[in-house]
């Protein structure tokens, strides 16, 4: 089995891919890296199917991993959070827009998937904050709380379901257009400056900057 981290060929001995994939992970570790792609024959593979016994179990001609620093993965992380955030208030103003101009149905599905959004972007959030070492309960960061802005944001949610609920169009548009912004942005303006803590690209993000 032939075992490539960041294409360069490691001297692994292993009878399988689960074998594998565990010892070329300590190499990393020891560099000071995270895993964060594998590839088996060229196929990359899922973090659901790298927890299958049944996939680990497996022979494979070559595994191929990728890798990153910590500190890239979180710039990385937090940057494409701030970025979906203004993506899904798009889409939320879209949903908002499409409701009050009689197409419902359409907007009902533009707000599921702004909704979804919003669950994946929270997941995020926490992930890299513990992968950071950082207590969600406690990180601040510029004027802002993890916390606070974790109930700014179940306060908005908690309402537009209500309104949804209730198929109440006129509350739930005002939800969308007026009070959500608010909680989009400051939740934008955290993950960027989370993602400004961990960028290594040498960039200076201080006002006056370049």
């Amino acid at each position: 089995m032939r075992v490539i981290l960041d294409n360069e060929t490691c001297s692994i001995e292993a009878q399988n891919l689960g074998e594998a994939l565990a010892a070329a992970s300590h190499l990393a570790e020891d560099q000071g890296r995270l895993v964060v792609e594998v590839l088996v024959d060229g196929n990359p593979l899922t973090d659901a199917q790298l927890r299958e016994d049944s996939v680990l179990e497996d022979s494979v001609s070559e595994i191929q991993l990728k890798t990153t620093t910590a500190a890239q993965l979180l710039f990385e992380t937090f940057s494409d959070a701030s970025e979906a955030i203004l993506d899904t208030q798009k889409v939320q103003q879209s949903a908002a827009e499409l409701i009050q101009s009689s197409q419902s149905e359409q907007g009902m599905r533009a707000l599921g998937v702004a909704l979804a959004s919003w669950g994946e972007i929270h997941e995020a959030m926490v992930k890299g904050l513990l992968l950071a070492g950082e207590d969600p309960e406690t990180m601040t960061i510029g004027d802002s709380s993890f916390m606070d802005a974790s109930k700014a944001l179940q306060k908005q949610l908690s309402e537009l379901r209500t309104a949804i609920e209730a198929q109440d169009a006129s509350a739930m548009c005002d939800c969308l257009l007026y009070e959500f912004p608010p909680v989009c942005e400051s939740w934008a303006n955290m993950l960027r400056l989370l993602a400004e803590r961990y960028d290594s690209s040498g960039n200076d993000h201080s006002e006056g900057g370049s």
